[in-house]
């Protein structure tokens, strides 16, 4: 397109002054996240809000399949949700700071960056993790792989003071 236009959401069930992250399987299934655990779908018509189980902020998602979607946020601790096309299910992870970013591997594989330099991965379709070594301990924002082979991680001093320093991280599967 060449021109963007506002559309009108919904009434949500709660105040939620910001929407995060956008990511879709097709032009009629996009899902956007957003704080106090907000989750619009647009079934390529309208936005409708849809439950996701939480309050807490949701910051990041990414999928592989309409019915295999991740999501990451949280602010204390952490949180990863799954979509199996139906239903969304969230878990809190114990002694995990706040989740930013997310991508899903071609095979399933979940990983989630963060705060501290974090950077989790997940089994398919699982909520236990393995935390995979980051060379920051700056928080991350937002992470990406492509051909089954190379990964990216970025973000920065972003908690910090002016002036601000950024990182990219790049790994080697």
């Amino acid at each position: 397109g060449t021109a963007w236009e506002q559309v009108e959401l919904p009434e949500l069930d709660r105040p939620a002054p910001a929407l995060f992250k956008v990511w879709g399987t097709s032009a009629s299934q996009v899902f956007a996240v957003g704080s106090q655990g907000v989750i619009m779908a647009y079934d390529g018509e309208s936005w409708s809000q849809i439950p996701s189980g939480t309050g807490e902020d949701l910051v990041s998602l990414w999928g592989r399949a309409p019915d295999d979607i991740v999501c990451v946020g949280g602010r204390s601790n952490g949180v990863l949700g799954r979509y199996d096309g139906e239903a969304w299910s969230f878990d809190t992870l114990q002694r995990v700071s706040g989740l930013n970013g997310s991508w899903m591997d071609e095979d399933g594989t979940a990983y989630a960056a963060g705060v501290g330099g974090r950077i989790l991965a997940f089994a398919p379709n699982a909520t236990d993790f393995v935390e995979v070594e980051s060379a920051t301990g700056n928080v991350l924002h937002a992470i990406f792989g492509l051909d089954g082979r190379t990964a990216y991680a970025v973000g920065g001093t972003l908690l910090s003071s002016p002036p601000y320093t950024g990182d990219v991280l790049v790994a080697e599967r």
